[in-house]
């Protein structure tokens, strides 16, 4: 089984060519992306370097310093300027209004204001 560290590494690679492709497919289908866009929202928490408690948390991703500086803040700005990245999502995705970017945000202010298990039970719920 892998470990979730090297499932996160390199995680800007790995969605460019795996991930971003499906989430099109998916969105011109007019099927559902919210798991999609909660890995994103939780893989963008882990960018910051840190976990819920405060402890340090290595970045395996060749660009890990600039989207750690990027995603610091937590903040939804942080969150819209990370989307908009076009190396990672393209110049489509990030930008427009979809429920892929939507459940991104979404997820993203869950995890930030209550964890990733509140956010989880969240999106059992709804």
């Amino acid at each position: 089984a892998d470990t979730l560290a090297r499932v996160a590494q390199d995680g800007s690679t790995k969605f460019e060519a795996q991930l971003v492709p499906i989430v099109e497919e998916l969105l011109k289908l007019g099927k559902p992306v919210s798991n999609l866009s909660f890995a994103v929202a939780a893989w963008a928490q882990h960018l910051r370097g840190a976990d819920e408690k405060g402890g340090t948390l290595q970045v395996f991703d060749a660009r890990a310093d600039i989207l750690g500086e990027v995603m610091r803040p937590g903040t939804a700005e942080a969150i819209r300027t990370l989307l908009q990245d076009e190396q990672i999502f393209g110049r489509e995705l990030g930008y427009t209004d979809n429920a892929f970017r939507r459940g991104v945000e979404r997820h993203f202010s869950q995890i930030t204001s209550g964890g990733v298990m509140a956010a989880l039970e969240a999106g059992r719920a709804g």
